[in-house]
């Protein structure tokens, strides 16, 4: 790329994505050396606070939507004393350009989608230079840019190629050297380049310099090459040339104004080194810096979650992104024959692209088969389904392929590639994670099975965080529930009755609705106790809160352990007439359960004596005047007989 050595003062107006481009790592030949960068937003302001101000260079970006913009390139061409102008644009109109080139302006560069890339920032730098050039930058005597270096002598000599001198040098040489006239004809091409190229002089001589390059280095190279040769100016650039062996080389090419003694300009001296093990080097280390970014993102999303569907999600979906295949599956393996899907991410190419979600699963992907080498941690390559050697599957994929609703270009040989590579959590095999192309067969690089093998490696931690998590939760939850769970009789226990009456006492004081509240003792249960045992109490008293719990069925409606051997139930919404009919129904339950009480005053059997209360609660007033009066009904039961209900 060019290099700039003297500091430039820029202005950019219209855009902050040209002033960001300008700033890029990548552009450094320009950043260093970039002292001053003044910025203008067009919103409707006046171009007058630049009055009087100059540049070395203005960069304008404009749509061109309206003829208003090419005024405002006068505007700006006159308050910036004729600074030069490089105009940007996503408007490719002929017309346009035309209009453009009348205002004197010094380059039109068209952005398209690649604004970004390396392409358009060496255009865009080598744009500058020239404009820089125009600005007073370059040596007056050649027209050379005094910070490049010089490359066959005084360029203001004249440079002739049937001198014998100059041809022993040039031919002794492995560097490209040629010459170009002022119609872009070659006039000379040095032994090297016969050589690389694979013709003779006659067959070279009689194409145009452009000829032998990539098709996609053509137009920057050929805008390059006429800026330079408007302004009779040395350039660089670099570019891809075809070999005798149909291979794309990459060189560095230069090119130097050649001029007759009369300092009549003449074409240009070219010279070309090979970079491409450089560009081999620059290419791997850009390619390992993207794989590093995008597995250091999968890796961010992977572990930003706990939740073992999301990762999993995550992780299909990301990975999909990056491989560009059509289908990437996560699959839990318990054994041979008990496995799972549990997330996928399809990306069809077109509409030949076959679906095989519905009928591929992973007997296709020989699992039992190769069970063992996943188990191993060997990752596995399936290349083409009409090779499997077992009928029904490939009856299967056939008959999947050429039903009527699928209609598609492929055949029952249809071709497909798969990679499973195993996910292994503490050395065990836990799934797989397998990355299909079903539509056409792929060859897998290496670089995409580092990948999908370091992508493995942090999911099977997710994987194991995930399940840390689950567990404490689960544990969490347990504990929860011991705090708020009588451990003898399995209904909720006093703690937990205190924290619900009180929170029902007021979301009902809110909504100006009934709250009831029945207590419940079970009848002479300390002679039950004397008679029967204390294990034999405890049964009675589980049988008794299952019992109830049976039977109050609304969700909303708490029952617990109120003492040793008391049971209340709370009833949100729930009149005191409503309460008295459901404890009349738990006392006819109890006594059906027809548990023996031979001791017993009041019955042979098992009873209990409830107490009912129900009030609309009242914001002032708090809970305990409820239990209150329950306990007082419930003390009434007792009082006239037990084995009987009292209140409302």
């Amino acid at each position: 790329m060019t290099q700039i050595n003297k500091p430039i003062k820029v202005l950019v107006i219209g855009d902050r994505a040209t002033e960001d481009l300008l700033f890029r790592k990548d552009f450094s030949p320009l950043n260093h050396k970039l002292i001053k960068l003044k910025r203008f937003q067009l919103l409707g302001k006046s171009l007058d606070s630049l009055l009087g101000e100059s540049f070395d260079v203005v960069i304008l970006t404009l749509s061109f939507s309206s003829n208003e913009e090419l005024d405002l390139v006068k505007e700006v061409k006159t308050v910036t004393k004729e600074s030069p102008i490089i105009v940007l644009s996503n408007n490719r109109n002929p017309e346009i350009e035309v209009a453009i080139s009348k205002e004197g302006i010094q380059d039109y560069l068209t952005i398209d989608n690649n604004f970004d890339s390396e392409e358009f920032a060496c255009l865009l730098l080598n744009s500058i230079a020239n404009a820089i050039g125009r600005n007073g930058f370059f040596s007056s005597t050649n027209q050379q840019p005094a910070f490049y270096p010089e490359v066959v002598g005084e360029q203001s000599s004249f440079v002739d190629d049937r001198d014998e001198k100059f041809r022993v040098v040039v031919n002794s040489t492995s560097v490209l050297i040629w010459m170009s006239d002022l119609n872009d004809r070659l006039t000379f091409v040095n032994r090297f380049w016969l050589e690389f190229i694979g013709k003779d002089s006659e067959a070279v001589l009689a194409e145009n310099w452009l000829t032998n390059l990539h098709f996609k280095d053509r137009r920057v190279s050929q805008i390059v090459y006429q800026n330079a040769f408007n302004n009779r100016q040395y350039f660089d650039l670099e570019c891809r040339l075809l070999n005798s062996q149909g291979e794309y080389r990459w060189f560095f090419i230069t090119g130097v104004p050649r001029f007759e003694q009369a300092n009549e300009f003449l074409g240009f001296v070219w010279s070309g080194v090979d970079i491409s093990k450089q560009k081999q080097v620059e290419t791997l280390l850009k390619r390992q810096a993207r794989r590093n970014y995008i597995l250091a993102k999968i890796t961010r999303h992977i572990h930003k979650s706990f939740e073992l569907a999301t990762i999993l999600q995550t992780t299909t979906e990301q990975v999909n992104y990056l491989l560009n295949v059509e289908r990437i599956i996560i699959s839990k393996i318990e054994s041979v024959d008990n496995f799972k899907i549990l997330s996928e991410s399809t990306f069809p190419r077109d509409g030949d692209s076959c679906n095989l979600s519905p009928f591929l699963d992973l007997k296709l992907w020989q699992v039992d088969l190769n069970f063992d080498c996943l188990r191993a941690g060997e990752i596995i390559f399936l290349d083409r389904l009409k090779e499997d050697n077992r009928p029904e599957i490939t009856a299967r994929l056939t008959e999947q392929i050429t039903r009527p609703e699928m209609i598609t270009s492929h055949s029952a040989s249809v071709s497909f590639s798969a990679v499973v590579v195993p996910i292994r959590v503490e050395q065990k095999l836990w799934g797989v994670i397998c990355a299909e192309q079903c539509s056409e067969a792929r060859q897998w690089t290496l670089e995409e099975i580092s990948l999908l093998e370091q992508i493995t490696t942090q999911l099977a931690i997710a994987i194991k965080q995930a399940e840390l998590y689950q567990a404490l939760e689960n544990a969490n939850r347990q504990l929860q529930q011991l705090t708020v769970i009588d451990s003898l009789t399995g209904i909720a226990n006093r703690r937990r009755f205190d924290e619900y009456l009180g929170s029902e006492w007021n979301r009902l004081a809110r909504e100006n609705a009934c709250l009831s509240l029945i207590l419940c003792d079970v009848d002479h249960f300390k002679i039950y106790n004397d008679t029967y045992g204390h294990l034999a109490g405890d049964d009675c008293l589980q049988k008794i809160a299952q019992t109830i719990q049976k039977t109050v069925k609304r969700s909303a409606d708490l029952v617990a352990r109120y003492g040793g051997e008391e049971i209340a139930i709370i009833l949100p919404n729930t009149s005191p007439s409503g309460a008295k009919a459901l404890a009349l129904d738990i006392r006819q339950n109890i006594q059906d359960l027809q548990i023996p009480h031979l001791n017993s005053t009041t019955n042979k059997y098992v009873t209990l004596s409830f107490g009912v209360a129900g009030c609309v609660p009242q914001s002032e007033n708090f809970a305990q005047g409820l239990i209150v009066e329950a306990d007082l009904n419930l003390y009434q039961a007792k009082e006239t007989g037990r084995n009987r209900v009292v209140g409302a």
